[in-house]
């Protein structure tokens, strides 16, 4: 291990005790000012192993000398398949102490497939619960430097169709009780029936006994131990939230607990009031529960003929919504309305999901009680925020020599991905006066869709030179001429990881992005004057 990386091990107090570290290099460190905060980019060859690299996240986090804020960013050069299938899986775990009702995923199949990741599941809800911490398992697999990944759910089907037998044969059993019988059962959650004042919990400050409080359940989380189980209830009167708990030490009893209390849904609770030292906060004991109707305002729509809404947007609507596009059908249904017209942002993602949320709400309609979804989009016709030059500076395009280049890569990630070939032509006056292509050897395979690509192949980069002889040379025969590429924040990206990975000058060329020049061109400019390109 290098001097440097051991002064910032220790002003984090973290010891590798099983030299995980040894061949781990600092790559850089940046201060946010605006934050007050370092971040130190750490480099390795192969990926390290899950706990070490958790375990120096947590002393980071602390603070160098436990004052100054700070962050770890891992770079790798080799990240493989089953480098990424066992953190997903480590992930799994994490998020399973958090979601006790993801248990049955946790030796689940997973296929990882380029920037993709399936993980198969048993149920709805267990879909549901994956595609819903989407975001939180990409972010994570990007702080540990393993790429960026969308997680996806595939159903076993086999599995499902038994839980759905058990369901059944569950339901068939609470359809032999009376109807009486189970509207009383399923009003008394825990104890017995409750009288009394109810107390707002924004009036609850300190310990307070016998306490009645009205909430909602906005979340939940059942954890099992070996004395005693705990469910722990989120409510909420609208006044303030607190946090109710309640102590059961039959399994049994537990989960039928557990199923009783929905999210949603209003109770009436009671019980006494005491800090907590484990939340650190105070918390209600639950002596009593029944369910309660809902104290919700009801939005209602009392025209004879009802509107139907052209303009609506779903949260896949960029800083434009915030509704899943399952509740907006709902709510619209709710009130009366017979369609609804969808209307997101440069975007589609939500038609499945709107198709879906009609089909489960038409199912057993006929005629007018059905639902309908207008699907449409708002779309930008220019985009005015691309980018057209990039480090600019005058040239004219029609005497001066310029180079026009592209890069093919292993991947679409510069912080691990790297080129697998770089071409390009030098112009003068309309005519080619200098080519350069060369292939690079990556020393790691090809990925399959890169290959269909690009056709380059694992055999064609074999025994070529690597990455940096081979920009160092592209770079010195560009010399300081301005440069044109398609997409050129892509080739930029890597050009300019390629200069920090092996201490070149920093790449700060002249650019111009064909794909973006385009979309301000006239369409009668085949002879067009871009003699000079300054500023927009």
């Amino acid at each position: 291990m290098n001097d440097e990386l051991k002064r910032f091990f220790k002003s984090i107090n973290f010891i590798d005790e099983s030299g995980d570290f040894e061949n781990t290099k600092v790559l850089k460190v940046i201060l946010k000012k605006s934050d007050n905060l370092f971040e130190v980019h750490l480099s390795n060859d192969d990926v390290i192993d899950y706990e070490p690299i958790t375990k120096l996240f947590e002393c980071a986090k602390k603070g160098i000398n436990g004052d100054k804020k700070c962050v770890v960013k891992m770079n790798y050069h080799n990240v493989t398949t089953e480098d990424v299938n066992e953190y997903v899986k480590k992930l799994i775990e994490e998020l399973i102490i958090k979601k006790p009702s993801l248990i049955s995923i946790k030796d689940s199949n997973i296929n990882i497939d380029d920037e993709i990741i399936s993980i198969e599941v048993n149920t709805k809800n267990e879909q549901d619960l994956i595609i819903k911490e989407n975001k939180w398992f990409s972010k994570k697999l990007s702080e540990f430097g393993l790429g960026d990944f969308s997680i996806t759910t595939v159903f076993n089907k086999e599995n499902n169709e038994t839980i759905v037998k058990e369901l059944e044969k569950e339901q068939k059993s609470i359809d032999d009780q009376t109807k009486e019988q189970i509207e009383e059962n399923e009003k008394i959650i825990i104890g017995g029936h409750i009288e009394g004042e109810v107390t707002p919990i924004s009036n609850i400050i300190g310990d307070m006994k016998n306490v009645v409080l009205e909430a909602y359940v906005f979340g939940k989380e059942a954890k099992e131990f070996e004395k005693t189980n705990i469910l722990t209830l989120k409510i909420s009167d609208k006044t303030n939230s607190l946090n109710a708990k309640s102590f059961e030490k039959d399994k049994d009893k537990f989960h039928k607990l557990d199923k009783k209390v929905k999210e949603g849904k209003w109770y009436r609770l009671h019980g006494k009031v005491e800090y907590d030292n484990f939340s650190k906060d105070y918390v209600l004991t639950i002596r009593n529960m029944e369910e309660i109707d809902s104290k919700d305002e009801v939005v209602k729509d009392d025209a004879e003929v009802k509107r139907v809404e052209l303009h609506a947007h779903t949260m896949m609507s960029a800083m434009d919504g915030v509704i899943e596009a399952k509740d907006l059908i709902k709510f619209a249904a709710k009130i009366g309305q017979k369609a609804i017209g969808v209307v997101d942002h440069n975007g589609c993602q939500a038609f499945p999901d709107l198709y879906h949320a009609v089909c489960d709400y038409n199912k057993g309609k006929e005629g007018t009680d059905r639902f309908k979804c207008l699907y449409g989009a708002e779309m930008n016709i220019v985009n005015d925020d691309v980018d057209l030059i990039f480090n600019n500076k005058e040239y004219n395009f029609l005497t001066d020599t310029f180079v026009v280049f592209d890069t093919e890569t292993t991947g679409f990630y510069a912080g691990y991905d790297q080129m697998i070939e770089i071409g390009a032509v030098k112009i003068q006056n309309g005519e080619i006066i200098d080519r350069f292509d060369e292939l690079i050897d990556p020393k790691r395979p090809i990925p399959k869709k890169i290959t269909e690509l690009t056709f380059i192949t694992d055999e064609m980069v074999k025994g070529k030179d690597s990455e940096e002889n081979v920009t160092k040379r592209f770079l010195e025969w560009a010399s300081d001429l301005p440069m044109v590429a398609h997409n050129a924040k892509f080739d930029i990206s890597f050009m300019k990881a390629a200069c920090n990975k092996y201490g070149f000058e920093e790449f700060d060329k002249t650019v111009v992005d064909t794909m973006g020049l385009a979309r301000y061109m006239h369409p009668e400019w085949p002879n067009h004057k871009l003699q000079t390109l300054t500023k927009r």
